[in-house]
């Protein structure tokens, strides 16, 4: 029995090969390049487009509700001030402006654009495991106002915080991976 070279059973396989699967490269993949640029007049991705977004939505969906609780705050005291429908009003505009932004974003990209590879899935779950950290920060912190019967309005507001900084720190993390680079093992 002869040893064929693998590239003389197909002539194209190991060119389509490692398009697929090369995972070294740090710049966005052919296959999933959309026509967003970045900084560096380089494409972006699909992953770091919804990163982008969510970082963006998640610090202005706070600032918002900060602008509209906070004057309320300084003429009365804290136990007594409105914050609750403010505070699910702004959640929920959080949730339904990232889904809706995400449907316009894949609606710009190419078809296939929103396929992701192993490095995407490890770029998000890096990012997930560095911005659930700000949770468990906000978590404690909640548990020992709470243990030490501070108002319901501030252990709400720092459990509020700890969710939009595990976004804001999530989506950098994965920004700042597919912008200098994130090495799969």
């Amino acid at each position: 029995m002869v040893n064929l070279p693998f590239a003389a059973c197909s002539t194209n396989l190991p060119q389509r090969m490692s398009n697929i699967l090369d995972t070294s490269r740090l710049t966005p993949y052919g296959h999933r390049r959309q026509r967003f640029l970045t900084s560096k007049g380089k494409l972006m991705t699909y992953e770091e487009k919804r990163a982008w977004i969510m970082a963006v939505v998640a610090v202005l969906a706070y600032a918002i509700y900060v602008l509209r609780v906070g004057p309320q705050v300084a003429e009365t005291s804290a136990a007594s001030a409105p914050y609750a429908s403010a505070l699910l009003l702004s959640v929920v505009g959080a949730i339904v402006a990232t889904i809706v932004l995400n449907i316009v974003a894949s609606s710009f990209g190419r078809d296939g654009a929103r396929q992701t590879d192993r490095r995407d899935r490890e770029i998000h779950r890096a990012g997930e495991y560095i911005g659930q950290s700000c949770v468990v920060l906000g978590a404690v912190a909640a548990l020992a106002m709470s243990l030490a019967q501070w108002d319901a309005f501030w252990v709400a507001n720092v459990i509020y915080l700890g969710f939009t900084l595990s976004a804001v720190v999530a989506s950098v993390a994965k920004i700042l991976a597919y912008r200098r680079g994130f090495q799969t093992w």
